[in-house]
């Protein structure tokens, strides 16, 4: 009986401070899920269609580009044709290693997916910043040229700090 009576304090002192009736053992900021931004600029797009926007699709864990229906999540956002400057961010993208994937949207049938046909690009990464990504990171891809006949995409940059709060 004793030990029983000492277990139930020790539930109790464990939930003491839990508002919301969650017990946290621990409770690490940049390490809850999908706290990753990537974030960046468009510099060149080649053919440049009137009127189309670019779709940023940043994937996780992606194992076919190409066809882009097996990964562990992704998220995307819109860039408007008439943004001046063409600027991005993508925010609760989750740890893992990183693709990214430029869509020039159709103007007729702007649907924010890739579909086959669909003029697509994907970053190139040549120094595997994207690769294994923890979350609390702010990745910055600066002075992105896309090409969507060659389906590639070169950055000037792309670096990757920790969120301390500051801009990379």
């Amino acid at each position: 009986m004793r030990g029983l009576g000492l277990a139930s304090y020790a539930i109790a002192f464990l939930c003491l401070g839990c508002g919301d009736g969650t017990v946290r053992l621990i409770d690490n900021d940049n390490n809850t899920p999908d706290t990753i931004v990537l974030e960046g600029d468009l510099r060149d797009i080649n053919p440049q269609v009137a009127g189309a926007n670019t779709v940023v699709f940043v994937y996780t864990d992606l194992e076919d580009p190409g066809t882009f229906t097996v990964f562990a999540k992704q998220r995307s956002v819109a860039v408007p044709s008439t943004s001046d400057p063409m600027e991005f961010r993508v925010t609760q993208v989750e740890s893992g290693d990183l693709t990214v994937v430029f869509l020039q949207d159709h103007v007729g049938d702007p649907d924010g997916t890739i579909n086959p046909g669909d003029p697509y690009a994907i970053l190139d990464d040549p120094e595997n910043i994207l690769a294994n990504a923890r979350n609390g990171e702010v990745i910055r891809v600066s002075g992105v040229d896309i090409d969507f006949q060659t389906l590639t995409a070169d950055a000037v940059s792309i670096r990757s700090v920790r969120d301390t709060g500051q801009s990379p």
